[in-house]
């Protein structure tokens, strides 16, 4: 009976260590997986603010487009205007160098 009444005593520490073995790796189970979550969340916060970041730039993008093709045309009509006075004036200087002509 004594014997028995050991070996049931031994079977039970053996389990009980089982149990706390099994309870510590639970736990630290549970740390990991609390920590990647926290992780995945973090990494998603983050993904969200690039995310928003690329949408101000591309905003940012499309107003110096805009602002781009406003500078062209300016840039377009102040070109016509240059070449409509230079035509003007070699216009008026060959007239002029005509007329000097025929006075020789």
């Amino acid at each position: 009976k004594d014997i028995s009444l050991r070996e049931k005593s031994v079977e039970i520490e053996e389990l009980s260590n089982k149990l706390a073995c099994l309870e510590e790796s639970r736990e630290s189970y549970t740390r990991e997986t609390s920590g990647a979550a926290v992780r995945e969340r973090h990494l998603w916060a983050r993904s969200e603010r690039k995310y928003d970041a690329l949408q101000v730039v591309r905003s940012n993008i499309q107003q110096l487009s805009i602002e781009l093709n406003f500078i062209r045309c300016e840039f377009v009509s102040a070109m016509a205007e240059i070449k409509k006075n230079t035509d003007f004036s070699f216009h008026a200087l060959n007239e002029k160098l005509r007329s000097e002509v025929k006075k020789c």
